[in-house]
């Protein structure tokens, strides 16, 4: 009987350990990811995750919750990555990885709409924003006269953006090129853009308290993109 318990005991403790825990904010949507009854089904961040935890012989499990929380949930340890992020957007005590993709922020608007040629053309004008997200870039521009519209998500977003709530958006480029080639409303979308800033480097944050090791994240992801598994992930939203 002790023998048993024993093995049982030793067998979950594995289990428990070949688990990376991902975590996300539910801001998010495709390409970056679907949430389906609370589970994270498909995307950049679900599908990255599995080939990550793969590569280094675990599996991956991935959680969404509200940003705010994000950085004191990888602080604590009860989340090993938080990944396709910028040290800007966090305020965590993490290691950050090397690079594993690119993106840059982007003003968009409606085809009726002239598209903008410069921050400064958003002077005084409702823009459509995310809650919790920061635009440093436009702050500096416009400072007082940077008027935000914020929504819950992109998603929202691009919502008041084709419902004519507002003519302007600000949303992630790889988000809005998405968008033009799947969004049901995709017809009344500029495909012209203004991108704010070059594009900017995107990596995980690692937890400290996390067993998984710093140096090992980057060999997976070096690997990963050695052998273009990331590239092919990326190339199924694009």
């Amino acid at each position: 009987m002790y023998r048993l318990a024993f093995v049982t005991f030793f067998l979950c403790n594995l289990s428990a350990a070949q688990e990376l825990i991902f975590i996300d904010t539910n801001t998010r949507s495709l390409p970056w990811m679907k949430i389906e009854n609370d589970q994270i089904t498909q995307g950049f961040i679900k599908d990255s995750a599995d080939a990550i935890a793969a590569q280094l012989g675990y599996t991956a499990k991935v959680k969404a919750y509200p940003r705010k929380r994000l950085a004191a949930i990888i602080n604590a340890g009860q989340a090993d990555l938080l990944c396709f992020m910028r040290p800007e957007w966090i305020s965590a005590d993490v290691n950050w990885s090397d690079t594993m993709a690119w993106d840059a922020d982007a003003i968009v608007t409606r085809r009726n709409t002239p598209a903008i040629k410069q921050i400064s053309d958003l002077k005084h004008q409702a823009v459509n924003t995310v809650l919790g997200y920061t635009y440093p870039e436009i702050e500096k521009v416009l400072a007082e006269n940077f008027v935000r519209f914020d929504g819950l998500s992109e998603e929202i977003s691009l919502i008041n953006l084709t419902n004519r709530r507002n003519d302007f958006a600000i949303l992630s480029e790889t988000y809005y090129r998405y968008q033009l080639k799947t969004h049901p409303q995709r017809a009344i979308l500029n495909p012209n853009y203004l991108l704010i800033g070059p594009k900017a480097p995107l990596r995980c944050a690692l937890s400290k308290k996390s067993t998984l090791k710093i140096e090992q994240l980057n060999q997976a992801l070096e690997q990963l993109n050695k052998n273009r598994t990331l590239e092919k992930i990326y190339n199924r939203y694009r």
